[in-house]
């Protein structure tokens, strides 16, 4: 009786070991090290490494590791995404309307749309995540269908898009900077709508392998009478092929992330360098007071771009470091010494790239007025309503007295007079017309 107790808990346990690291693989990004996977089955792949995932743990304890993944994965990136997703929403509602239609926030509307994109995966899998808590063989069942095209590609494709939207951002912005007078010919809101399709076709393209990659294997087993469909991931032939994903993963790696990193470091130093200089030397000048407010508009929109593009590079540079050392350290991998270690920064890195994801909307209220007043404008309209309303009834009050003083003139016993000199106005004024024609 006790030795089939031991073998109930035995089986909890294992499942709750195969979801956990089911949780751990969804959360992963395109370019972490997969080498060591050497099975064609991803959840065996899962079962032979359960063993050696909770004996041989150095760096953290594999209850750490659980404990870590419930705050991530079911506390903090839910509410976060949740947050982002709507504060993106309002931010596309806002950069659509007529007056901000223009090619910087043509380009500001684009990076809103991928970082909702990537926030909904974000969202699927706390979902998915709630969902395996309630129930694990559902919670099983439909990570599995959902993970080769949004886990494996979806999430991944959507994130690197933002990469490249937030470089072209900065080099926008570093045209108009450094060369105002080009930048009117290469920055115009045509070319920069161009780019940015041309951003979101290439790089779903690229990721296609990805999509590719994994395989949903459907079966069904029968207990006490009762048939249930399970499903299960299983790589393709494509996906076996490990020296590709190494080779193709290390490209994809240094034009999505490596690259837009360097570039905005540089450009971004050159935009605050000469926009510094720039504000000096308006200072020390006599301008009008209309021009100085426009000059203090784009500098503060120059602003709120760079602020833009340094959260970019704090929150992708831990992700870029971490798939970096996987590369370098062997026992830096889900399966080597260091797994868990190596899930540990994962969480980190991904939650970094959803606050990435996440903040834009804050940034744009705090730092652009006229951002802040559009929103108003569209989202406060009963106010504006009432407010002009009560300047009506005060405006009809101011002119209330004049009105009063009119009608006591025209009652004066000089109306007459005041008749002929009217008169006499009209008179000489037809006969500036007659002259004229």
């Amino acid at each position: 009786m006790q030795s089939q107790n031991d073998t109930l808990t035995m089986s909890e346990h294992w499942q709750k070991l195969k979801l956990n690291v089911l949780s751990l693989y969804f959360l992963e990004s395109y370019a972490e090290d997969e080498a060591q996977m050497n099975t064609s089955t991803v959840n065996e792949g899962w079962t032979t490494n359960v063993t050696s995932y909770t004996t041989n743990a150095e760096y953290i304890s594999y209850e750490d590791i659980r404990k870590i993944n419930f705050v991530f994965g079911n506390v903090l990136i839910p509410a976060l995404s949740l947050f982002g997703t709507v504060g993106n929403i309002f931010c596309l509602i806002v950069l659509f309307h007529s007056r901000m239609r223009n090619a910087s926030t043509a380009c500001l509307a684009a990076l809103s749309f991928s970082d909702l994109l990537f926030l909904l995966h974000c969202l699927l899998f706390s979902v998915l995540s709630f969902l395996a808590f309630c129930d694990k063989e559902k919670g099983a069942y439909y990570r599995a269908i959902f993970y080769p095209i949004f886990g494996a590609y979806g999430s991944p494709a959507t994130g690197r898009i933002t990469s490249w939207l937030t470089l072209l951002l900065g080099v926008e912005r570093f045209i108009a900077v450094k060369y105002p007078i080009k930048a009117r010919v290469m920055c115009n809101k045509f070319s920069t709508i161009v780019v940015i399709v041309a951003i979101y076709v290439t790089t779903l393209l690229l990721f296609l392998p990805y999509a590719m990659k994994y395989r949903v294997v459907y079966g069904s087993t029968n207990e006490s009478g009762v048939v249930k469909v399970t499903a299960s991931i299983q790589r393709t032939e494509l996906g076996m092929d490990n020296r590709f994903f190494g080779i193709y993963g290390t490209i994809m790696n240094i034009l999505f992330r490596f690259l837009p990193v360097i570039v905005l470091v540089i450009v971004n130093s050159v935009i605050i360098y000469t926009t510094r200089d720039t504000w000096k030397l308006r200072r020390q000048m006599n301008s009008s007071v209309r021009g100085s407010a426009a000059a203090s508009d784009q500098t503060h929109f120059t602003v709120m771009l760079v602020t833009v593009c340094i959260v970019f590079i704090i929150c992708l540079v831990p992700g870029a470091v971490h798939s970096l050392i996987s590369h370098i350290w062997k026992d830096y991998n889900r399966f080597g010494k260091a797994r868990n270690l190596f899930q540990l920064v994962s969480r980190i890195t991904f939650f970094c790239e959803t606050i990435n994801s996440s903040v834009n909307f804050v940034i744009y209220m705090v730092m652009s007025q006229k951002f802040k007043r559009t929103y108003k404008d569209i989202f406060t309209c009963n106010k504006r309503i009432l407010s002009y309303g009560s300047s009506l009834v005060s405006h009809s009050k101011d002119i209330s007295p004049l009105m009063e003083n009119k009608r006591q003139w025209r009652n004066s016993p000089t109306n007459d007079a005041k008749t002929s000199l009217i008169n006499v106005g009209k008179i000489s004024k037809e006969t500036n017309v007659h002259l004229r024609s």
